[in-house]
Formats: structure tokens, sequence, C-alpha cells
């Protein structure tokens, strides 16, 4: 037996039976010490280490399941699979990477043409735990989508090969596409705040990633992040027996110098979506600084326990005086070590990274060419194309020139088209000889209005498609003429359209520091959203 499959073996025991009651812990030992007394004393030694007491944080010290299972995680690294493996299905290329548990290739799904990437359980972690674990994965990919999260297209967790065949992502790991385009700060902000979203995608559908690292997180060329391997993802309500402190901490303990000291701690029910949300701050800590907030890289797992809980992260501004010292604050807020001090979400702290993503440049006005005019029988009233749909949405998506220019033509075109019927009705009571031509400037007064109601309506649906998870900052202006048009009723009879716009102005003016307005916006939409539909 090699000193990394001894290694194994004293892991797969110390998980087994870490957890057992006291007579079936010892009768398991038993029965090793027969085959094995070597190991079984290994074994033991490490039992002995996590029974010792909890010792003093605040002194610099680390709790004994930190210190426990970093002496088991930093046993061997295994034994990988040799070669290119043969699975039924699929004509395997290249290999892509490899992680605690598994190797994933490039490959061509043989039934389909597909490019994929599959991952394969090493041969020494291919067990029943193991085999389910990589269902878990399946069916939590299978739970998620979003254009930010890689997609599962198959998986087979028994058989004799399981593997799980995902989307294969054209990426670079996060800090070396920025490093290797040089991407400006808003550039690198403007990546977080996508990923963010991605994020907080997962916490709503009820998973904790819990090993967000660069290589987890692919950027495509034109810069959209995508999320990788939720191997070692948990339900945030989880009763699983698999998600022992022990076998999540020591057999799935993620990568440490981006783990939260909840989770370094070994104890799985202190981990919730906060913990990605301290993951999140130490890429934003070294995607704009090129360091980390504790330890390094190279240093062992009891190194990298010790300085998280002995030291404090230098604030970014000591690193980079270019750095914005709001934006080091928000991200030493991500950083805390007290879950409670963090953002309570990964949204929470998009929001507050998005504040400093500069504007997108102006698109480049388009010059139609003159064409003659129908006549009026063949002349109709038609939607916005497909392009300019998207051309709307994607200037609400960031929030600036275009959402401001928008709002202050459809308050001035709305309040023209209210001024021209309240003329109507002031000329049919002055002047009742002029009775039929007042009525006409109602009638056609109000079908203006209409069309005007219909056009902001739509321009709002679409501005609202845009903005929503996306980041920028809108104009203090621009929100007040927002509340304006809805007030005024463009979304009458829609209430759950006007009730997420109204919560995204809730968070426009918290964003500028107007408590009053964005509270009551808020209250607006928590009634819409209550009243009977």
């Amino acid at each position: 037996m090699t000193d990394v499959d001894r290694h194994r073996r004293v892991t797969d025991i110390f998980l087994e039976v870490c957890d057992l009651p006291t007579e079936a812990r010892a009768a398991a030992l038993a029965r090793i010490r027969r085959q094995d007394p070597t190991i079984a004393a290994e074994v033991e030694a490490l039992l002995r280490h996590d029974a010792s007491p909890e010792v003093d944080v605040a002194a610099g010290t680390v709790p004994r399941g930190a210190l426990a299972l970093a002496a088991v995680a930093s046993t061997g690294a295994g034994s990988v699979l040799s070669g290119i493996p043969n699975v039924p299905g699929f004509r395997l290329t290249r290999e892509l990477g490899r992680g605690g548990i598994g190797v994933v290739f490039e490959a061509e799904e043989q039934s389909s043409g597909r490019r994929v990437a599959l991952k394969l359980l090493r041969r020494e972690s291919d067990t029943e735990s193991q085999r389910r674990r990589l269902k878990i994965e399946a069916e939590a990919l299978a739970r998620l989508s979003h254009p930010g999260i890689a997609a599962v297209l198959r998986s087979q967790s028994d058989g004799e090969q399981p593997f799980s065949a995902m989307e294969l992502i054209d990426g670079e790991p996060l800090t070396t596409y920025a490093e290797a385009r040089s991407l400006p700060l808003g550039e690198r902000i403007r990546v977080l705040v996508r990923l963010c979203d991605a994020v907080e995608h997962a916490h709503q559908r009820g998973f904790v990633h819990r090993d967000l690292k660069p290589s987890n997180v692919l950027v495509t060329p034109d810069g959209n992040p995508k999320v990788l391997d939720f191997g070692i993802t948990r339900p945030i309500a989880s009763d699983d027996p698999v998600e022992s402190a022990h076998t999540v901490a020591g057999r799935l303990l993620g990568t440490a110098c981006y783990m939260s000291p909840e989770q370094m701690s070994g104890d799985p029910t202190a981990v919730d979506p906060r913990s990605d949300v301290y993951a999140l701050g130490v890429l934003a800590y070294e995607l704009f600084s090129g360091a980390l907030p504790y330890g390094s890289k190279g240093m062992s797992w009891q190194g990298m326990a010790q300085a998280l809980y002995r030291d404090q992260a230098r604030p970014l501004t000591e690193l980079d005086p270019n750095i914005p010292a709001a934006l080091s604050a928000t991200v030493m807020r991500a950083l805390e070590k007290k879950r409670e001090a963090r953002f309570e979400s990964a949204a929470r702290l998009g929001e507050a990274l998005a504040r400093f993503v500069p504007p997108l440049p102006a698109p480049a006005p388009v010059v139609a060419a003159p064409r003659a005019s129908a006549p009026p029988s063949e002349q109709k009233e038609t939607a916005p194309s497909g392009n300019l749909m998207w051309g709307i949405a994607g200037l609400a998506g960031t929030l600036l020139v275009g959402l401001i220019a928008v709002t202050v033509l459809l308050v001035l075109a709305w309040s023209s088209a209210k001024e021209q019927a309240e003329h109507a009705i002031v000329a049919r009571a002055e002047a009742e000889t002029a009775r039929a031509e007042a009525e006409a400037a109602r009638i056609e007064a109000e079908k203006k209005a209409a069309r005007t109601r219909e056009s902001g309506r739509r321009a709002m649906l679409f501005l609202l498609d845009g903005a929503e998870g996306r980041s920028g900052t809108m104009n203090v202006e621009g929100l007040d003429g927002i509340v304006t048009l809805l007030d005024e009723g463009v979304l009458q009879g829609e209430p759950q359209q006007e009730a997420r716009l109204r919560r995204l102005l809730s968070w426009g003016y918290q964003s500028h520091g107007k408590a009053a307005e964005s509270e009551a916006q808020k209250k607006k939409a928590d009634a819409l959203e209550k009243a009977p539909q």
C-alpha cells in the first residue's frame, strides 16, 4: 500500500467512525485493529485530537474541529484515473481539470455530437457516499437555470461508471481572465456583480456553493462569469446524514483560503448563504489587489486556519491607494469574520458593488434611411422590433443615460396628454355653443393619452425586464419621474409588474440615501403584492 493509499484509507475510516456512538465506534476500531493495527492507531490518534477541548479563538488559536479536519484534509492527494477512460456514450478527448474526488474531461456525446464537460469519480472516491454526492450535485444543477451557472445536461450515479455531463464553457478562470486582459477596476467590478447575481440565484433555490474560487468561476470571452463545480453544494435546509461536520469539512472541505471562519470550524450547521458572501469577498479582494486577505495559496491547512483566526485583513486602500475607500469598505464588510456583520445575501453585496460600476459607452445613433409614406389604408401600428426591445432592455440594464432620457420623455408626453384632456373639459364648460368641438377635442385627447399610457407601459416593462438583477445606479430625478408615472397609473391593472418596479425604485432611493422615499416605495410594493388579484 502506497503512502497516498494509506492516507486515504485512514481518512475514510476516520470519517466513517467519528460520528458513531461510543460502543459502535469501539467495535469498528476493534475490527480495523485486527486487520491493520497501525492504521487503527492512526485513526485513534485523529479521534483523540478531535475530542480535545475547544481553544480560545480570540487568542489566535483554532477550534479543535478545524485542526483535526485540516489534518485529515492535508493528507495525500490520492490516485487519479490513469489515461483517458472509456465511458459508454461518450468519446473523451482531453482532461480539463481535477478536484478532490473527481476528474473532468472534455468529451463528445456520441448520440448528439455536442461537446460536454464530463465529470468522473476517481477510483478511490467511487464509494456509495460519493456517488450519492455526485447525484446531489446533478440534482442541484438541474434546479438551477441561470446564464451565470453551468448547466447539467445528463448524469448517471449508478452503473459501472458514474458521471455528470455538464455544459462545456469556453472561458478562463476569473483571476486569469482579468490579469490576461489587464481589466480596469470598473470592469472587474462589473464581472463580480454578475457573479453575485448567479450565486444569489442558487441561494434563492436553496443551495450554498461552499467552494467559490477562481478556478470554479470561468469567464467567457464576452465577460460573463459561469459558476462551476457544485460538488460540495449543500441544501440550505438539510437534515441529510451525509452532511455531518466531519464528512463535509474533512473530505469535502473546499479551498481553505476562500473559506469563511464558520466553514473552517467544521460545523456544517453554521454554513449558510453568508458563507458564500465571504468567499465572494475573498474573490473581490484578490481581483482588486492581487493578494489574499489571509494567508497564501501555498500555505498549509493548519497555517491557513491560524491566519484566519489570528490576523486581520488589511483594507484594500492600504494595498492600492487608487481603490475608493467606499469600495474597500464594501469588500471588507463581506469579509467580516462574524457572519452577522456581513451582507445578508449575495444580492445585497452585488447591489453595493454595482454603485462603483462605470457607465457603459452610449450606443452610436442609428440613422434610418428615408422611405415613402404608405397610403392611409396601408398604414399599421407596428410593435417594437426584437432588436429595439433588446436595445431598450440593455440600456435599462445599466439604468444610466438611457433610463433618464426615456423617463423624461415619458413624463413630458404624459403631462402633455393630460393637459390636452383638461383643456378640452374647460372648453366644454366655458362655451356651451362649442360643445361639439370640445367633445371632439376631449375624445381625441383621451385617445392620445391612451396611446401615451400604452407606450409608457411598454417602456416601463422593457425597463423592468432589463433592470432587475443588473448593475448600475439611477439618477434621483429619473427615479422621481418613474414614481410620477406609476402614481398616475401607467401600470394600472398590472399590480405584479408595478410591485416589481417599485421594489427596484426602493433600492434606487436607498442607494442615494433617500430612506423615506425608499421605505415609501417598499410599502407600496408590499401592498400591491398582498392585494387580491
